[in-house]
């Protein structure tokens, strides 16, 4: 198996950030996918005109941010201490756990802040490596429940829906599309992507390292809409 030092030469750079319940399914490989607003929007025709030649003239407009090749999960660090180390170490601000440089060492605490967000995470922190692909842009509305599911999506088993999840019944929580549709708008809909909109996204996956790639990491495929608006 490949050191870290070896993955962070070959990385291509970092995921997305994630929310703090987002990370932990990341690292405990129950969310292998995202999806991500395509800024600028395409033309509202776009999904129904595209074809291969409308794809070439528009494949630099529309590039992937996140590119295909190896990334690394980004976390917030605080510091701490460790065994046997007479001076602060970096944590992992999510469960405690010691961060240890490319040699291998506790990684030496050395900001002025006793916190780190994860967007300031220094590389040599990466813990979590992925096979990263862009594999489409499709409308937000074309998910399907197996692909909520690997949102990380978890479907609740009740019979009435608390009020303040948005849901006035309980089905609604057991179809991990109408839970996916909800916490898209908890993130989006103030930032003017509602779900109901049906917005233009970016879907990726990946595959954690230490697994065989099984999907080829390649260019992205366009989808034909198959849903309204």
């Amino acid at each position: 198996m490949r050191s870290k030092k070896e993955l962070l030469q070959e990385a291509v750079g970092r995921m997305p950030p994630f929310k703090p319940e987002l990370r932990w399914k990341v690292r405990g490989h129950k969310k292998t996918q995202t999806r991500r607003i395509v800024i600028p929007q395409p033309p509202a025709d776009f999904f129904e005109k595209v074809t291969m030649r409308a794809w070439e003239c528009h494949k630099n407009w529309l590039k992937a941010p996140y590119s295909a090749g190896v990334r690394f999960l980004i976390e917030p660090l605080k510091k701490g201490t460790a065994d046997g180390v007479d001076h602060p170490v970096a944590l992992y601000q999510d469960d405690d756990a010691v961060v240890y440089d490319s040699s291998g060492e506790p990684l030496q605490w050395r900001w002025n802040a006793d916190h780190l967000s994860s967007i300031h995470m220094p590389n040599e922190a990466a813990r979590f490596f992925v096979y990263w692909s862009p594999r489409r842009i499709e409308r937000v509305k074309m998910i399907s429940a197996e692909d909520a599911r690997s949102e990380g999506v978890e479907v609740l088993t009740v019979n009435v829906a608390h009020p303040e999840l948005g849901f006035n019944m309980g089905d609604e929580l057991q179809n991990p599309i109408h839970v996916f549709s909800w916490l898209w708008d908890k993130i989006n809909a103030d930032r003017g992507y509602p779900f109901e909109d049906n917005p233009s996204v970016w879907v990726y996956d990946w595959k954690p390292i230490s697994e065989p790639v099984e999907f080829i990491l390649g260019y992205p495929v366009v989808q034909k809409e198959l849903h309204g608006n």
